[in-house]
């Protein structure tokens, strides 16, 4: 079954060759001849013959899908298809079906409901990455040999259920050593061994009790493979505590059968090392859908996280280290689908975010070292993702006790309809917002914003942990130990912004109603540390097209309060009009409100300069308290200066 599936998705990903088809005068009719290589097919034309670089497809050939068999399936997909090849086509190009028919789409679905899913959730990933659909097998390593084909099975005997792989992502998961624990909801019994399908255990709360939680000296690695269903609070954990994995061992919760066939109930996660959860579904009607505290190496990928009317947050992780979301849906809460705080180093990548009444996500609470990239943002209420916020002091780890956040690199998104601004920083340090496309964002007012971070003191006198606001203000860090009023709060600057090569397209009567910008000026807090922080310290917005219905709105930066003033080296009205584009001319995109955000071919965006990314430096970074023992320190670092091209 495996191997027909992924057969069946080798030939899906010409799909999206199948796109909108041009005018007729701008194509001619041709037929596929060949395939060629990872991405390339060698069409005819009358008598010419072309070689055509497919734009966004990788054509599988991987060793885990019978390279041979592959191609061959690729072959009889693709080859003879009659395709519209357009004229004067440089570089990678999409390819449309002459018959206007989906091919991949029809092959998939003749796979049965396995293959609807599959095929729908390579149809998002291609959407969020605006990149065409990828591959479901990898390619195949230099000199790699066609596995053998296997002997036929006895007739007679049973067929063997293939074992789940570990789905792959931008996290490395290696080659882990692991125990699997099978977890049946229908026909599993907990008194059983667990170590196979037909030996499952009943419940996962059983399978945990399993798992060490004392490591020292033991084997650690465990992988719980849950069958499909939906899975009742009973069954489940109600504190998953103390379990400490390693990346050459982890403690691993999967869907056996892939994504979409098991759902979990609220999960609360605390003390956990090297722990992933893999393809499941987890939903809640309230509280925090996942909630992680004090973990180390979490990783969410290809998880649907949904939460219900009274959920206040879809995925919360907290005082936590290299956290990484990946290919997963979150959605639905009170507040936030994802909120971070004090999570240093991780990354959320290619998953789609939205429907939260407040932020989409934001990264707040001294996180720091987390990229957010190539996902869809969406349908928000306060905004869609912000570097910083407001935290209590009391939240935040040492040595990460000065601004909200550090060194976050957001770029190759795509954000949309959002109430608030579609992309802000709110005290924020070497803080990157880079090719991002954003769309219909900022109704309440502005499109993006370059605000103060907040800093409290949660709580009255003598609450537990409130005590943690004098040592950090001893160790060095900004804050207060007043108890907050709303306004007596501290101010957090922003340094070292850098909002490069974005687009911002606001149609006509669906933009922002105020302004473009919010950056305010300097705010004077006397007594306070940083006593008279400023937002657009080291500021540089730059290569930006942004178009707000072609309204002609102030940029938000002409009364003697905002920032960006005059006297402003690096940012400051005439530089913002002779290094970004304000409503010029209209942006146009393909089909917005179909979820193709691609700019129209020989549009403005296409002649838009797309400007090189400078990197960050470290040096006016403050300085910092030790590190606690057994921490990394800050653990800044440059990375890659400039993320991709839009």
């Amino acid at each position: 079954m495996r191997l027909a599936l992924c057969l069946l998705l080798v030939v899906a990903f010409l799909a999206p060759a199948a796109e909108a088809a041009p005018a007729a005068a701008r194509s001619t009719a041709a037929t596929i001849v060949k395939v060629r290589g990872a991405n390339t097919v060698v069409v005819r034309a009358g008598s010419r013959v072309h070689r055509v670089r497919l734009r966004g497809i990788r054509l599988a050939t991987g060793t885990s899908c019978a390279a041979a068999a592959g191609r061959a399936a690729t072959r009889t997909a693709a080859v003879g298809r009659r395709v519209a090849l357009p004229k004067r086509a440089r570089g990678a190009v999409r390819l449309r079906l002459r018959s206007g028919g989906d091919l991949g789409k029809r092959l998939v679905t003749a796979g049965g409901a396995r293959g609807r899913r599959a095929y729908r959730a390579a149809e998002r990933r291609a959407r969020r990455a605006r990149r065409g659909l990828w591959a479901a097998c990898p390619a195949a390593p230099p000199g790699t040999a066609t596995p053998p084909v296997p002997p036929a099975p006895d007739p007679g005997a049973p067929a063997p259920a293939p074992a789940p792989t570990l789905p792959t992502g931008d996290y490395d998961i290696g080659t882990p050593r692991t125990t699997d624990l099978w977890v049946d909801p229908a026909a599993g019994q907990d008194d059983r061994d667990g170590t196979t399908r037909s030996t499952a255990l009943r419940t996962v709360t059983e399978a945990w009790r399993r798992v060490p939680s004392d490591t020292a000296g033991a084997d650690a690695g465990r992988r719980i493979l849950a069958l499909p269903g939906r899975y009742p609070e009973g069954d489940v954990p109600n504190y998953w505590e103390s379990r400490h994995g390693s990346r050459e061992q982890p403690v691993i919760v999967q869907a056996a059968e892939g994504r979409g066939t098991v759902t979990l109930p609220l999960l609360n996660l605390f003390d956990l090392r090297h722990f992933y959860l893999l393809d499941v579904g987890v939903e809640s009607a309230g509280g925090d859908v996942v909630h992680c505290e004090a973990c180390d190496h979490l990783l969410v990928r290809g998880v649907r996280v949904r939460g219900g009317v009274e959920a206040h947050e879809t995925i919360k992780v907290n005082q936590s280290q290299h956290v990484y979301v990946e290919d997963s849906d979150v959605s639905g809460a009170g507040d936030n689908a994802i909120d971070f705080v004090g999570v240093q180093y991780g990354h959320i990548v290619d998953s789609e975010i939205h429907d939260a009444g407040d932020w989409c996500a934001y990264a707040k609470g001294g996180s720091a070292s987390i990229r957010v990239a190539r996902n869809e943002i969406h349908h928000c209420g306060t905004g869609g993702f912000t570097a910083g916020q407001g935290t209590g002091f009391q939240f935040m780890t040492s040595p990460w006790l000065h601004y909200e956040a550090y060194e976050i690199r957001v770029h190759d998104n795509v954000v949309h309809h959002t109430e608030g601004a579609g992309l802000g920083v709110n005290g924020g340090y070497n803080v990157l917002l880079a090719h991002n496309t954003l769309y219909r964002v900022g109704t309440r007012s502005h499109a993006l914003e370059f605000v103060f971070g907040a800093r409290s003191c949660d709580g009255r006198p003598g609450d537990e942990g409130r005590e943690r606001c004098a040592e950090h203000l001893a160790a060095g860090g900004w804050g207060t130990t007043v108890v907050d009023d709303g306004d007596n709060f501290v101010r957090i600057p922003n340094r070292n912004v850098l909002v490069y090569n974005n687009l911002v397209y606001n149609p006509a009567g669906q933009g922002s109603p105020d302004q473009q910008l919010a950056i305010p000026g300097p705010f004077d807090q006397p007594g306070a540390v940083p006593e008279l922080p400023r937002a657009d310290d080291g500021l540089a917005i730059r290569g930006n097209l942004i178009w707000n219905g072609g309204s002609g709105l102030p940029l938000g930066i002409e009364d003697d309060d905002d920032g960006c003033r005059p006297a402003n080296p690096t940012c400051n009205e005439t530089q913002l009009r002779a290094d970004n584009a304000f409503d010029g001319a209209e942006p146009l995109l393909v089909a917005p409100e179909a979820g193709n955000f691609d700019p129209q071919p020989g549009g403005a965006v296409d002649a838009a300069a797309i400007l090189p990314v400078p990197g960050f430096g470290y040096a006016d970074l403050p300085a910092r308290p030790a590190a606690p023992a057994g921490t990394a320190g800050h653990g800044l670092r440059a990375g890659a200066d400039r993320p991709g091209a839009r």
